[in-house]
């Protein structure tokens, strides 16, 4: 949420030890996005190549206030960044703040549509892999 608080959608019991927490950060208006389509919960979708330099910061710290608050409550050990262009930058951050080591998954629209901005950002957060 916006004032820094998380809401659980779906909790259940496995017999495997450990858990997954997938977190959807609210971002306010604007929603970053690859491809532009549609979002009835956003006022404001905006491809990645035309967002200015400090929406993209804006957009990585916000993520990163999130996962390290995340990390903190829920002892997290390892970090799955699911997209290959902002979202290693956060997990970066957060490894070299909190020392959790994080693995990236490359795929779909974040390969193909991202800018030389976008991808620079993105191999920042690659560099050490």
């Amino acid at each position: 949420r916006l004032d820094g608080s998380a809401e659980t959608t779906l909790a259940r019991e496995t017999p495997f030890p450990g858990k997954c927490i997938l977190h959807r950060v609210e971002l306010g208006e604007t929603l970053p996005v690859f491809v532009w389509d549609e979002y009835e919960e956003y006022s404001r979708v905006v491809p990645m190549i035309d967002l200015t330099t400090s929406e993209i910061e804006s957009y990585v710290e916000t993520n990163v206030r999130v996962v390290e608050r995340l990390a903190a409550e829920e002892n997290i050990t390892v970090i799955h960044a699911n997209n290959a262009v902002m979202m290693p930058v956060v997990a970066q951050r957060v490894r070299d703040k909190l020392g959790i080591p994080y693995t990236v998954m490359p795929h779909g629209s974040d390969i193909e549509y991202a800018d030389e901005v976008t991808m620079t950002r993105a191999l920042e957060g690659r560099r050490d892999l």
